[in-house]
């Protein structure tokens, strides 16, 4: 088994790195949140959810996160091929070190249908790990399901509603069974409420976020 070292140098040369957000109990792949399509568009919306974005602000505007963040997605971008096969090498890896979970992004969000085919093909490829893969993008998951293409078990697609407070969104009507729904600041008996902010704003043993069965709601940042 090779190094989780050189596992992370490995992801860093073929996907441009990997994140470790302290609030999770897992790594991720996260790209700049000002890249986001219709997360840009709810950020002008006075109560959306992308209103007051926590990925717009603090660290990830530090110099550095900056540029980690721009060299994932040029990573991709150049060859999406090579980020397929690198990432499938370099989570296979990280399973072996005792790792059961992985998110993508903790930042950003899809750039096409394509991307979302790309983390598919991972996640059949890696199914010793649960993906969780939370975006604001319905239309490029409605478009990559009239591909006809699976979405594995091991991978939960969750939709977030627009605003703040409020269940309405289109994308309830998305039935599948990898694809839930978020919520910020919602209650309902049937919702998962978040516990990170009761727990020093930490996942701890808490894994529902990777739980297509559930619909969770979060606290407003």
């Amino acid at each position: 088994m090779i190094t989780k070292t050189k596992v992370l140098s490995l992801a860093r040369s073929g996907m441009g790195g990997l994140s470790n957000a302290s609030k999770m109990p897992c790594y991720s792949w996260s790209i700049s949140a000002f890249a986001c399509k219709t997360g840009g568009k709810l950020s002008k919306i006075k109560g959306s959810v992308c209103s007051k974005c926590y990925a717009k602000k603090s660290n990830y505007l530090w110099p550095n996160t900056k540029a980690a963040l721009e060299r994932r997605l040029s990573t991709y971008n150049e060859d999406n091929l090579r980020f397929k096969l690198t990432a499938c090498i370099v989570l296979s890896a990280l399973a072996k070190h005792g790792e059961e979970e992985f998110r993508w992004f903790d930042s950003g969000d899809l750039t096409s249908s394509t991307m979302l085919s790309d983390f598919c093909f991972i996640a059949r490829k890696v199914p010793e790990l649960k993906f969780w893969l939370p975006t604001k993008e319905e239309g490029y998951v409605r478009e990559f399901l009239r591909t006809g293409e699976d979405i594995p078990s091991n991978l939960c697609i969750r939709l977030s509603a627009p605003m703040i407070g409020s269940r309405k969104s289109s994308v309830l009507h998305l039935k599948h069974p990898q694809i839930t729904m978020s919520y910020v600041d919602v209650e309902g008996d049937d919702i998962f409420h978040c516990p990170a902010k009761t727990q020093g704003n930490k996942c701890g043993t808490c894994r529902a976020c990777w739980d297509p069965k559930l619909y969770v709601s979060y606290k407003e940042t």
